[in-house]
């Protein structure tokens, strides 16, 4: 049998329709066969649209996206990450290299310094080192080549409550600092740096010795004297700063 409202197919017996929930007045009676002959087929009525309902919110939402559409944060990310690195933030390993070649650099420029400590305090040796009210002027290298006229040799002075180191341990000082410098920069780092603080912090000890000498039992100091004191001072903090990268 058929259903009197669309013309369903339907079980014999049967009351109301599956497709169109009409109910069956008269069991058996519907449309005739649609294949017999002459058989007028009734169309099946339109189905009302359906209302959508739209959500408070809907008007702010996105426009809905393709199948193969990517969001819009992950699209704009990715589109950034092709044409733009200025707010991309580099891997960890990049910084490490960049804080590792910054540390080099500043340890290069501390051995540079260093090494030009070492030769003023070379230097220092051919400097007045004391000063005899402004008349006589005596250097580290004259105490050095007339130790045996000065009553010393050519290495110090010494006397009762007094010691007096000449210009040799100047000249050792400077070219010790120098080397550590060398050693730094073309071979071993470690030991470089340690060279240059050690020879720097005797050289400041020395020449210490020497000023408390001086102003104790000789005279006035010169300018040598300090070049040899500040400049080895100087070697010895280079020299630590290469040390503690």
């Amino acid at each position: 049998m058929f259903c009197q409202e669309c013309g369903a197919l339907m079980s014999d017996g049967q009351t109301f329709c599956d497709d169109c929930s009409g109910r069956i007045t008269k069991a058996g009676v519907g449309h005739p066969e649609p294949f017999a002959a002459g058989a007028e087929i009734l169309p099946r009525p339109a189905e009302a649209p359906q209302q959508q309902y739209f959500a408070p919110g809907d008007a702010f939402a996105p426009p809905p996206r393709g199948p193969n559409e990517l969001p819009p944060g992950i699209a704009e990310c990715q589109q950034q990450s092709q044409f733009d690195y200025r707010y991309t933030r580099p891997p960890i390993a990049v910084e490490a290299r960049a804080a590792r070649a910054l540390t080099y650099r500043n340890s290069l420029i501390a051995a540079a310094i260093s090494g030009a400590c070492g030769l003023l305090v070379f230097v220092s040796t051919f400097l007045p080192w004391i000063s005899f009210g402004g008349l006589f002027n005596a250097s580290g290298w004259s105490y050095m080549n007339n130790s045996s006229e000065l009553g010393g040799n050519f290495l110090w002075y010494s006397g009762p409550g007094y010691l007096f180191f000449t210009g040799f341990f100047s000249m050792l000082v400077g070219l010790a600092v120098i080397a550590g410098a060398a050693l730094f920069l073309f071979r071993s780092m470690a030991l470089g740096a340690r060279t240059a603080q050690v020879a720097g912090g005797l050289g400041a000890l020395l020449a210490l010795i020497n000023l408390i000498t001086i102003y104790s039992r000789i005279g006035g100091s010169a300018i040598g004297i300090w070049v040899f004191l500040l400049f080895s001072i100087g070697a010895a903090i280079s020299g630590e700063l290469c040390g503690s990268r």
